[in-house]
């Protein structure tokens, strides 16, 4: 890791808020190559996790980029780099004038970040503190190839008796909830909430690489 601090900064912003995370991930993959605003306003607007966010496309690229993780660079109407020297002496009315657009674009630090909450990096941290869940987890991603709701996901967990198998590495006496192994698929980036919990693309591909 190149910088360590730069690193922290990114990954802090990032997992402040869990309703944003996937976003904030996605905006940091997908502009890995250069990006003008209205591109990424687009594509974090088709992200089925944007519906949960609180903050606008936007802001959450405005949050990046204060924490180290995008870079910004102003534009003119011809999509070209507006330099400090351009904009010597102009007054506000003409600065909004010049700048017509915004160009962003991942850091390293950024990079790094994304690259640590890839998918599958994410699943084998998962499976590397539960070995035993392995199957149970891809036991839940198969069941939620549909919507399910929580009650009905749930019933699926207790009656396939699904959390024996991380109940077996916990301490004695440790209670588990189904809502468990949701949180954990979800947090790994394997469920997400769309009008039930549903397999992502990365939990598809998992069950289809395992």
């Amino acid at each position: 890791m190149e910088n360590e601090d730069e690193f922290n900064r990114v990954y802090d912003s990032v997992t402040k808020q869990p309703l944003h995370r996937e976003v904030l991930l996605a905006i940091l993959s997908y502009c890995e190559t250069s990006r003008d605003q209205a591109a990424i306003e687009a594509h974090v607007a088709s992200l089925p996790e944007a519906a949960g966010a609180m903050q606008s496309p936007y802001r959450l690229m405005q949050q990046l980029v204060a924490a180290g993780g995008l870079t910004c660079t102003e534009l003119d109407a011809q999509g070209n780099e507006v330099l400090p020297a351009a904009k010597e002496g102009l007054s506000e009315d003409e600065l909004d004038d010049l700048v017509q657009g915004w160009r962003y674009e991942t850091t390293n630090a950024g990079k790094q970040v994304a690259a640590y909450f890839a998918p599958a990096r994410r699943m084998a941290r998962l499976l590397d503190v539960h070995p035993t869940a392995a199957a149970a987890y891809s036991q839940v991603m198969c069941f939620c190839e549909q919507p399910r709701s929580r009650n009905d996901l749930a019933a699926f967990i207790e009656r396939e008796h699904l959390l024996e198998t991380i109940q077996a590495v916990l301490p004695k006496g440790s209670e588990l909830r189904p809502s468990v192994l949701m949180d954990k698929l979800e947090a790994a980036g394997m469920l997400a909430w769309q009008n039930g919990w549903t397999i992502t693309d990365a939990g598809r591909r998992y069950l289809q690489e395992g």
